[in-house]
């Protein structure tokens, strides 16, 4: 995901280079216009009508600012990069595609667990199957739920010497 992000930022730099400002219209450039738009572009087509044109459901609405943002100055080598990044793009897409059918794989026989982790605020199926495959489906090896927080680096320190406080911190655990 991170490597994901970080094509993601390199588009976006690519994309204000040849001055075209598509993300202060479209709050999310790989939703399906901001794609649709990116594909136009790394094809070579220029006009910023048929680019706006391209806009789908809410964005309809905001298709003068986008001809506004589409008016660039895109170059050859602006469309290359595109073209590249979009192919970097595609592939890690299908990698974490890959990652995440074995990780629904490998975690099918605890589905229950994940379950009821998954109904605790704050955790969703990707931070339980995280948890699961951490600290394991059987609690045994923890006495309490405070070992276990205590393990998982979520209990704060508590230094105290001659009646001052000190180390508030967390340790480094599998939270931090």
């Amino acid at each position: 995901m991170e490597e994901k992000t970080r094509i993601v930022n390199r588009l976006h730099k690519e994309l204000e280079d040849a001055n075209i400002k598509l993300a202060s219209v479209a709050t999310e450039i790989l939703g399906a216009s901001g794609r649709a738009m990116l594909e136009a572009l790394i094809e070579g087509r220029k006009n910023p009508t048929q680019l706006a044109d391209l806009a789908q459901r809410q964005l309809r609405g905001k298709i003068p600012e986008l001809e506004k943002a589409l008016e660039g100055h895109l170059t050859d080598h602006h469309r290359f990069m595109l073209r590249l990044l979009w192919q970097h793009l595609a592939q890690q897409e299908e990698l974490i595609a890959e990652l995440d059918a074995k990780i629904e794989e490998q975690t099918r026989p605890w589905a229950g667990e994940i379950e009821r982790l998954d109904a605790v605020p704050g955790v969703d199926r990707c931070v339980a199957a995280v948890v699961l495959a951490e600290v394991g489906a059987q609690m045994t090896p923890f006495p309490s739920h405070q070992d276990l927080a205590s393990w998982a680096g979520m209990c704060p320190g508590n230094e105290e010497s001659a009646g001052k406080r000190r180390g508030d911190a967390s340790p480094r655990g599998i939270a931090g």
